[in-house]
């Protein structure tokens, strides 16, 4: 029996009208003699919120896996019943041919008592309590696809915007909830778990736009894809917005086999984007003492513009020390109090190197770090993730306020939404205290709203 693979990948964006129009796409002989099938539900048409992108997500998504002989069933803007009807119709056919199942959704999407709900255009939703009855629970699709017991399960969601029946609720979560992968599978998100992710002001909304062109790139494990995504996406919204994954994959899948069309992006702007994305990861690692980290940015960056320098430093750091003769009344070594990345960032602020760099004071050194464009990204970032981690010990909520502060006193009103994602959403009670505090202050000096 092959083994089991399940791969779950959510893409927050989740936010149609009653009469769906469906598309089935056949003819194709399976890839590597696999067998490929996939749902495709696109869902723009609210009567509430209505939203641009997701009819468009889920075609150009289509488009893109029948060109890797993926069987294709498209449904644009469906109801609850017509959405039932095709899961269900999914699940047989899974049965049937095994081999790779795909189940993509684009729309409205939201969390109830820790559940997410995929949202159909004919949803009538007064309270919370309507929610499980006009919406459909995102577990009856993976369950769906693990009793089909195929060899390999991908699930995209691309869901969650801001609550649209926000106002009918007396308290509402946002974005959706955290999904722990099952053994064998990926579960990622366009953004990180309880945050909310952007609608594209072009065809596509943010993930999927870079999505589509990631997933068409030969010889590239999926794993590898939704990272090269993460960085895209974490570019382009100024860290306002950072994919996430949970894994616990025991296999791969790559979706292109290099014999599919490939649709390249403008060179110029593939470039800018990975210079970026490569000063930004260096600024995390420039200053550790880990070799693991720096083992990190050479693999993501092989051909990176600081690749001969890491490649000297991680040499360096491997060099055995000189033995020394051991000292009974050595102390013992500290325990870590903070996790990597914060430790990183603490080493980096208090360099000498950096000292220097703003004339020796730390004050002023602290007010103009704040105002540096690539360190705010990486602050930003940093902050957005740790800041959802839960039993953050006093160190660890100590180093994301001052964080917090670092951006207020930045006096960019691009990064209120950072600030204000983690008043509301982060787990620690302190936290969200001080986050409201610098919310409002960069509010007060910008003009800039949330």
């Amino acid at each position: 029996m092959p083994i089991k693979i399940i791969i779950i990948t959510i893409f927050a964006l989740i936010c149609t009208s009653a009469n769906a129009e469906v598309m089935v796409m056949r003819g194709y002989k399976p890839h590597q003699g696999e067998s490929r099938t996939a749902l495709i539900i696109g869902n723009s048409d609210y009567a509430t919120s209505p939203l641009d992108n997701p009819v468009n997500d889920a075609q150009d998504i289509a488009t893109i896996l029948q060109k890797q002989k993926f069987h294709i069933t498209l449904l644009t803007n469906a109801s609850q019943k017509e959405m039932e009807t095709e899961i269900y119709k999914f699940g047989k056919r899974l049965s049937k041919k095994s081999g790779v199942g795909l189940f993509y959704f684009a729309g409205h999407g939201m969390q109830i008592n820790g559940a997410n709900y995929l949202i159909p255009v004919d949803a009538k939703v007064e309270s919370a309590s309507d929610v499980k009855y006009e919406a459909i629970d995102a577990g009856r699709v993976l369950g769906k696809m693990e009793d089909a017991d195929n060899e390999l399960n991908i699930v995209i969601l691309d869901a969650c915007r801001n609550n649209p029946f926000s106002r009918s609720f007396r308290s509402a979560a946002q974005g959706l909830a955290q999904m722990d992968a099952p053994t064998g599978s990926i579960i990622a998100y366009a953004t990180a778990p309880g945050s909310v992710a952007a609608d594209g002001n072009d065809r596509n909304g943010v993930y999927t736009k870079n999505l589509i062109v990631r997933m068409q790139e030969p010889g590239l494990s999926i794993e590898q894809v939704f990272k090269n995504v993460r960085k895209d996406v974490v570019v382009q919204t100024n860290s306002k917005q950072v994919p996430w994954e949970s894994s616990s994959l025991t296999g791969n899948f790559f979706f292109v086999d290099g014999n599919v069309e490939i649709i390249q992006e403008p060179k110029q702007d593939a470039v800018s984007r990975s210079r970026k994305a490569d000063q930004a990861m260096w600024l995390l690692v420039a200053e550790s003492s880990e070799p693991s980290d720096v083992e990190r940015y050479l693999s993501e960056f092989p051909d990176g513009t600081y690749s001969t320098v890491a490649q000297l430093k991680l040499e360096q750091l491997n060099r055995p020390a000189k033995p020394t003769a051991p000292r009974t009344d050595s102390p013992p070594p500290p325990k870590r109090r903070v996790s990597p990345e914060l430790e990183n960032f603490l080493v980096m602020v208090e360099s000498p190197d950096y000292r220097q760099k703003y004339k020796g004071s730390a004050y002023i050194y602290k007010r103009k770090y704040g105002k540096d464009p690539d360190a705010l990204d990486v602050i930003s970032t940093v902050l957005t993730m740790e800041a959802q981690r839960p039993g953050l010990s006093k160190s660890n909520v100590k180093v994301l306020i001052y964080m917090c502060k670092l951006i207020a006193l930045s006096g960019n009103g691009n990064y209120v939404k950072v600030l204000d994602n983690v008043a509301t959403t982060a787990p620690n009670k302190a936290l969200r205290k001080y986050a409201t505090k610098y919310t409002a202050y960069l509010q007060k000096t910008t003009g800039h709203t949330k």
